[in-house]
């Protein structure tokens, strides 16, 4: 799955993440890339909403996965249209 951040400056692959998580003083959301580097996806006005928006993420992968079984379950490929999040304004 790929991750556009919300200025949409970045693409991330989810497949390079070791870390997705919420800055508490300002609600920005942050992400630990496996090779070292982290960086700020998106920023939002309450703690709520950001993880509001973490959760659906976790949703994403979780229909994600899903489609991968059911791809080796059938042997076809299934292109799914949640291969792309991108992070909402608010």
């Amino acid at each position: 799955m790929i991750i556009v951040s919300q200025d949409k400056t970045d693409l991330i692959n989810f497949d390079n993440i070791s870390w997705l998580y919420i800055e508490p003083n300002d609600f920005t959301i942050n992400i630990a890339l496996k090779y070292g580097d982290s960086i700020s996806i998106a920023k939002y006005k309450t703690q709520e909403r950001a993880k509001e928006v973490l959760q659906e993420i976790v949703q994403a992968i979780v229909d994600n996965r899903k489609l991968d079984d059911a791809k080796d379950l059938f042997g076809y490929s299934i292109i799914p249209s949640n291969t792309l999040y991108v992070m909402p304004k608010e």
